[in-house]
């Protein structure tokens, strides 16, 4: 039992490291939209909008395809993913960058591209300013991406259509269900795929809390189990140990939840409406089931490994503690098992030297009258 208690609390210790990742993800919603779906005249009214006031950086994208980069100083060439983006590409890269910087709105000669690609190009990383062709025209190198494919990232052209916008929110318990119903009023876009980093935080955070109220449950239960061997009886302690594990796993679990801080998309107007739990469950798998299909940068592909990992660890979690709670249940039935075989054996062996020496004393009192 002690081994599982060390496999829960590793387990344990992993998932709370991918937690603070998860958490970069929070603020993040990404619309996409078939091709050609987002106009630059669209964009430029979204950021003068009051909408745009709720995001802390803002970008939208449209993958030009696999193209030929090719490094002026070395003639080296490289074919990767490439990618129109105007606004900030930080909303869809995050803190992926591993020098350099980000290029601004209005800047067109500049490009991203990933460490991976810069090294076969260059053979070095030191390569900020150096020039690059893509189709001809020239690039400079703005910033090195931490990115685990090959991607090239150039500012959009003025009138370019888009496929996508990414926002990072400075809120994250704003409303997701009104800020991209805004958005796609705005943009013109409908029935997009929608990457919400908050549902993906919520979903894990709530299973880690009601994982951790778990496991506070199945260690009172345990430490009940042991209490009542070593004292023999039930206690004043011993029967108030379960009570305030359940109250201690309740608080935790509640805690667990006000950090995560749902928010309102997942909250009914009242409990009792069940109908909201079947369509926010319907909707939300459906998204999940959409984004796991399909990750369309390194970013997204990370917070699709992140949460698989964590989703398959707390459940892996909640075994370990079932197995706790069982074997301990387990090891306590058979303790009592034990000990009433004992008992009987105890009374049998006492009944039986007792009708030995009834025998012996009826003896020599039989010896005695012969004589």
């Amino acid at each position: 039992m002690l081994a599982l208690f060390f496999v829960w609390t590793a387990l344990q210790l992993r998932i709370w490291n991918l937690m603070t990742e998860l958490a970069d993800y929070e603020d993040f919603l990404s619309l996409s939209y078939p091709a050609g779906g987002i106009a630059d005249t669209a964009f430029g009214k979204w950021e003068k909008s009051e909408e745009s006031k709720a995001a802390k950086t803002a970008a939208v994208w449209k993958p030009l395809g696999e193209l030929a980069v090719l490094a002026e100083s070395t003639g080296r060439q490289e074919p990767l993913a490439c990618y129109q983006m105007k606004g900030q590409p930080e909303a869809v890269f995050g803190k992926g960058l591993s020098s350099g910087r980000y290029f601004t709105e209005g800047e067109q000669d500049v490009c991203l591209l990933d460490a991976e690609t810069v090294q076969k190009l260059f053979g070095s990383e030191d390569v900020l300013g150096l020039a690059v062709k893509v189709e001809g025209r020239r690039f400079h190198i703005a910033g090195i991406l931490d990115e685990n494919g090959p991607v090239c990232v150039i500012p959009a052209e003025e009138g370019a259509v888009f496929d996508g916008i990414t926002i990072r929110r400075k809120e994250s318990d704003q409303s997701v269900k009104m800020a991209v119903s805004y958005t796609e009023a705005v943009l013109g876009g409908t029935n997009g795929q929608v990457v919400d980093g908050k549902l993906y935080w919520v979903t894990a955070g709530t299973l880690y809390a009601g994982m951790s109220a778990g496991m506070v449950l199945a260690v009172g239960t345990a430490g009940r189990e042991r209490r009542k061997k070593k004292e023999g009886g039930s206690s004043f302690l011993e029967r108030r140990i379960v009570p305030a594990c359940l109250l201690a796993g309740t608080l935790m679990l509640l805690a667990g939840i006000w950090v995560v801080n749902p928010g309102s998309d997942y909250l009914p107007p009242y409990w009792s409406d069940f109908e909201f739990f079947e369509k926010l469950l319907e909707e939300k798998t459906g998204q999940i089931r959409q984004f796991l299909a399909h990750q369309e940068f390194a970013s997204w592909q990370r917070l699709a490994r992140i949460w698989r990992e964590a989703m398959a660890l707390e459940i892996g979690n909640l075994a370990v503690a079932a197995a706790y709670f069982w074997g301990c249940k387990y090891l306590s039935r058979t303790r009592k098992r034990s000990k009433r075989e004992v008992t009987v054996a105890e009374r049998k062996g006492k009944a039986y030297t007792l009708s030995i020496r009834s025998a012996e004393k009826r003896t020599k009192k039989n010896t005695q009258r012969i004589r």
